[in-house]
């Protein structure tokens, strides 16, 4: 597994504080400080695990030589993730297939679909059934599964998934390399028990209701994918940076914010601490 620290500036280093500035100050301002052109994509309706529509947007580069499929946290929609859409100009620059999807019970799949989440019940299947449908549709392997907060979580059950599943739709254990996570929220109860209990939780609670109506032959494909993550992370430090004029750090090693995962190596279940909801 490969890490890569992030330090944060101290006003944001708290779970909430960092979850409030994302969501709201450096989605405000991050299009002067860290101008990025938005590609056309194709909306497409996927079929996550038990036949529920899942919305996605989908970028398939003239000649791709892999596929990130990702998601995001526990509040917002698609049209609203200006990380992810970071995420997917940086993706598309090197080639990459990107898959950006509405998880269950958010943004346009709720619209779709009464089917509530499952806490970890089918949102793993939900990440392989996109990858089946992704590569009917063109997209190639090596598919990466990505997220951040939440997100991240998710994405670690659809790599535990990819170890497990066989082969589905013409998809192949195989074809899964890994996946890579940003603060991945891997204490969800803890977070919802402070949204149902605390009286700011309470009101949190009710805007996110209101929001959401690895083989040798992998190496060279992990350390793209880790470039690609550096780039994102540094982009964000960037902004911080802009926004608080204090100091924050970057680097290589075995601590907080980013995990780098590859599937079919047992690396799947070593986690990175929590970070923001």
């Amino acid at each position: 597994m490969t890490s890569i620290r992030y330090q944060p500036p101290l006003a944001i280093k708290p779970g909430l504080s960092m979850t409030l500035y994302t969501a709201l100050l450096a989605n405000h301002n991050r299009k002067k400080i860290l101008p990025v052109s938005e590609s056309s994509y194709q909306e497409v309706i996927f079929k996550g695990y038990g036949e529920v529509p899942l919305f996605g947007q989908i970028n398939i580069p003239q000649v791709p030589h892999g596929t990130l499929i990702a998601t995001y946290g526990i509040t917002g929609t698609l049209g609203n993730q200006w990380f992810l859409h970071i995420l997917r100009e940086k993706a598309l620059n090197r080639d990459y297939a990107v898959v950006l999807f509405d998880w269950r019970a958010h943004g346009e799949s709720a619209k779709l679909s009464p089917t509530l989440t499952s806490d970890g019940l089918y949102e793993g299947k939900d990440f392989i059934h996109i990858a089946a449908q992704a590569l009917e549709m063109g997209c190639p392997p090596p598919f990466w599964f990505l997220g951040y907060s939440l997100g991240g979580q998710l994405a670690l059950w659809g790599i535990k998934e990819a170890q497990e599943f066989g082969e589905f739709r013409g998809l192949k254990s195989s074809d899964i390399a890994g996946g890579a996570v940003i603060c991945p929220n891997l204490d969800s109860n803890r977070s919802l028990s402070y949204l149902e209990q605390a009286p700011l939780g309470k009101y949190l609670e009710k805007a996110i209701t209101k929001g959401q109506g690895i083989a040798a032959e992998r190496v060279a494909p992990v350390e793209a994918l880790a470039c690609l993550f550096q780039h994102l992370v540094a982009d964000v430090q960037r902004l911080d940076l802009k926004l608080f004029g204090g100091k924050t750090g970057i680097e290589q090693g075995h601590g907080d914010g980013v995990g780098l995962f590859t599937a079919g190596t047992g690396q799947a279940d070593q986690a990175q601490r929590p970070g923001p909801m």
